[in-house]
């Protein structure tokens, strides 16, 4: 199956789908490994990606098993990576930031969390991340009682392109 996939993907999560079913028995005790696997393999098929879609879900993948394995100098550098790869992909890198500022949201890291998603807002205004991110700006706000601020940042939301009714963005309710 990982010969086959190297020359054409079709599904780049099928190579994180087969390492887990075909190696959980032996390895099940160490869930660190299986995630180890999976991103040799992903390494090993990226450079036959097709780029855009392909190479971005493969590159989703490759951060999530670095999330899984604690590794944030790991993710740092695939984040990177992929801003610089990506650099003509405004999705792509707004949702490297809109996900380093979410994190930063857990961590109450509020002011890393509102410098990332202003980076998504200002550099990827016509990214599909960008309301979120304006949102989240607003919301962060509020959270730290600063209304009038928050006001003018959930104000921007209205003269944008964000689209209220896009499926997923329960962000408008």
């Amino acid at each position: 199956f990982l010969r086959e996939s190297k020359k054409k993907i079709n599904n780049p999560g099928l190579v994180l789908q087969y390492v887990y079913a075909n190696c959980r028995c032996r390895f099940a005790s160490n869930e660190d490994y299986l995630y180890l696997l999976g991103l040799k393999h992903l390494i090993a098929v990226l450079p036959q990606a097709q780029k855009g879609m392909e190479t971005l879900a493969i590159h989703a993948l490759i951060l999530k098993a670095l999330d899984q394995l604690n590794d944030t100098q790991g993710r740092s550098a695939w984040e990177e990576k992929l801003l610089e790869d990506s650099r003509g992909d405004v999705d792509a890198c707004a949702g490297i930031f809109v996900n380093r500022a979410g994190r930063a949201y857990k961590a109450k890291d509020f002011d890393a969390a509102l410098r990332d998603y202003r980076k998504a807002v200002t550099d990827y205004p016509d990214s599909q991340s960008f309301g979120i991110a304006q949102f989240n700006i607003g919301y962060i706000l509020k959270e730290q009682k600063n209304y009038e601020a928050a006001i003018v940042e959930f104000v921007k939301l209205f003269s944008s392109k964000v689209n209220d009714q896009d499926p997923g963005s329960n962000i408008m309710e």
